[in-house]
């Protein structure tokens, strides 16, 4: 059923995300379909306005015939002349005109390209109300798996209650019968005057040594004691220094004539006596 619900709900959540996609491509398009031309231009043909051009030539040569004639009787200043050269100019600069530009004749023709837009404006809004079908057709199903699947799992929290108070039964159910046998062999026991007696837990050697601190201190007072003379005596012993004069005599066959002691005198002496040797003052 979980397998199942993931499954379709997967499947329902494809189907939204399709539909978003859908509505932006719809947008997309939308906007393209604004910006887009409906017709476009696919023909352009020139004109030339024959008639109109030999009009313009033929009021042109008119007008400078007639001003030739002016011109033999009046001055280029005289106002009729000046107005028939005005004449003249605007006649050259609109045949100037036609004559560079002339008329066009346009063709035009529906726009593939919005007709391409249009037709998938409307392939998309198809596809999306059909998406929207499916998924509110799928929703109710998804539902009801979601619901199944949590009925299910209390089902299944109970029956893992339903076991565990089992399994509570059957362990006390054990206890009380090996109580009650035990409670039989004793009585069965005291009856027929059977001591019922077991070793609890066998003895072990001491992990720790039967002799207390104080002992172990005295011993080791004793021995640092000892140890310690002997070092001294080793170290005097050992010393080549000559500390009297006995032991230079003895030791260098020398005599001596005098000793300095490296104390400091007292305040009283007033005469310093000098050990020159045997014999000797």
């Amino acid at each position: 059923m979980i397998k199942k619900y993931n499954d379709i709900e997967g499947k329902l959540n494809e189907l939204h995300t399709n539909n978003r996609e859908t509505e932006q491509r719809i947008s997309m398009l939308e906007t393209q379909q604004k910006s887009t031309p409906a017709r476009v231009l696919t023909q352009v043909r020139k004109l030339d306005n024959q008639q109109l051009l030999e009009q313009l030539k033929s009021t042109l040569l008119t007008l400078e015939l007639k001003r030739d004639e002016l011109l033999t009787k009046f001055q280029p200043s005289y106002q009729p002349v000046v107005e028939i050269d005005l004449q003249i100019a605007k006649t050259r600069a609109t045949i100037a005109k036609e004559e560079n530009a002339p008329a066009q004749d346009q063709t035009t023709d529906e726009n593939p390209t919005r007709v391409w837009i249009n037709s998938e404006v409307a392939k998309a809004h198809a596809e999306l109300a059909g998406l929207k079908a499916r998924a509110a057709s799928m929703a109710p199903i998804v539902e009801s798996y979601r619901a199944s699947a949590q009925q299910f799992e209390k089902q299944s929290m109970d029956e893992k209650d339903l076991e565990r108070t089992a399994k509570t039964a059957e362990e006390n159910y054990l206890m009380y019968a090996r109580k009650a046998e035990e409670a039989q062999i004793s009585e069965e026991l005291d009856r027929k005057r059977i001591f019922n007696v077991a070793i609890a837990e066998r003895a072990a050697p001491p992990v720790l040594p039967s002799h207390s601190r104080m002992e172990y201190l005295l011993v080791g007072l004793v021995l640092s004691g000892l140890g310690a003379v002997s070092v001294v005596f080793a170290t005097e012993f050992l010393n080549p220094a000559y500390r009297t004069a006995d032991d230079v005599r003895v030791m260098l066959q020398l005599p001596v004539f005098a000793t300095v002691s490296l104390e400091p005198p007292a305040a009283t002496d007033d005469v310093r006596i000098l050990d020159l040797g045997p014999g000797i003052e």
